[in-house]
């Protein structure tokens, strides 16, 4: 965050970095954001912003235009630094969280190999073109913060949460769900498919990404309907991380978004849009 009335360094100063870790030019004082540059003395990019709001959806697109710091295309941090800073100006954070329902060998995996299985998911997204992904302890939130965020429904941040075979009182024998901002992994439904033996932790990756993807509005191009085992096959040499059933069979088969969907690049661009998501 520099503007002009809270910049850390000036242009004279011998630091090139200013304290969201962006590289200050010396002779014209502009800051080097990766999409852009920001003019410091401004408090304003120099540039407008590259995404393009008008192929969202219907809902979606309402949600956008109702801010009207959004039609401010120079504009930094929803013109608020105070609140917002924007490191990167392209952040997805996820809050993670462990059910009480898991089991102590759950508890234990999932503390022993989270470092793991995050960089498995943020190498996902990586890939799909989103610059900079955070994982957060949930748990170090309030329950009126994580209230007001699943109220919000804020855009750059999903939540997701390891269980057993419930979430908030329903059973399910999926590997995984998704309700608006809230994904769930169902660990204790791995052990009964018996394709996991191999490599958890990128099964769990697998699941987790896929829908921490619905979460951010990504899309799958059509997968056949012939029957269980004709869908089975298909997901087997089909690595669309976003196709349904990916998690029956093959699960331990790294897989990626298909980023050759236009719904998916336009996901990562309103992602890659936001400031980083901070708690109220």
């Amino acid at each position: 965050m520099t503007p002009p009335l809270a910049c850390l360094f000036s242009a004279a100063s011998d630091h090139s970095l200013i304290s969201t870790g962006k590289e200050r030019d010396s002779e014209s004082g502009n800051d080097y954001f990766p999409a852009r540059y920001y003019g410091s003395s401004m408090g304003r990019f120099l540039s407008p912003d590259p995404f393009i709001p008008f192929n969202l959806k219907k809902d979606r697109f309402q949600a956008w235009i109702a801010n009207p710091q959004h039609w401010n295309k120079y504009a930094y941090a929803l013109n608020n630094p105070l609140k917002f800073t924007d490191p990167t100006g392209m952040t997805e954070t996820v809050y993670y969280f462990l059910s009480k329902n898991l089991t102590d060998a759950q508890r234990d995996f999932v503390n022993k190999h989270l470092g793991e299985i995050e960089g498995a998911i943020a190498d996902k997204m990586h890939k799909a073109g989103i610059k900079d992904v955070v994982f957060k302890d949930g748990s170090q939130l309030s329950s009126s913060q994580v209230n007001k965020m699943l109220a919000d429904q804020p855009k750059g941040v999903n939540t997701l949460n390891f269980t057993n075979t419930s979430f908030r009182g329903s059973s399910s024998d999926a590997n995984g769900g998704t309700n608006g901002m809230i994904s769930v992994v169902f660990m204790g439904n791995f052990a009964k498919s018996g394709e996991v033996s191999t490599d958890l932790v990128q099964a769990l990756a697998n699941v987790g990404a896929h829908e921490l993807g619905h979460g951010m509005g990504f899309y799958s191009h059509t997968t056949p309907t012939c029957g269980s085992m004709c869908d089975q096959i298909y997901n087997l040499f089909n690595h669309d991380l976003m196709n349904e059933n990916q998690g029956n069979f093959g699960i331990t088969t790294p897989k990626n978004y298909d980023m050759s969907i236009p719904q998916n690049r336009q996901a990562v661009e309103e992602i890659n849009a936001q400031p980083e998501y901070q708690p109220q």
